[in-house]
């Protein structure tokens, strides 16, 4: 059986993704470094992704990543969600 845990979490990345590219030609004048970090945690995350990926319906279970892969991810997504959260501050978006 697949799992929709890691086809759920790849859904949120490729939301996120879309925002950032979206907002890419006002993050590219506010703050390159930022969108370089934010862009290179993608690949990351998406190359982690990549080697679970069953079939075009899914994903291994959570539970088949290797404990690196998983503490890449945790790591990765931390740092992520602490660069996509200062977007609004870098654009003057309240």
């Amino acid at each position: 059986m697949l799992s929709t845990d890691l086809w759920d979490f790849k859904a949120n990345v490729d939301g996120s993704q879309k925002i950032v590219e979206l907002l890419r030609p006002s993050l590219e004048k506010a703050d390159p470094a930022l969108l370089g970090r934010v862009d290179n945690n993608f690949k990351i995350i998406n190359d982690s992704l990549a080697k679970y990926k069953a079939s075009d319906d899914g994903f291994e279970s959570y539970d088949k990543l290797t404990e690196a892969d998983r503490q890449t991810l945790k790591t990765v997504i931390a740092d992520q969600a602490e660069d996509l959260s200062k977007l609004r501050g870098t654009l003057g978006v309240n």
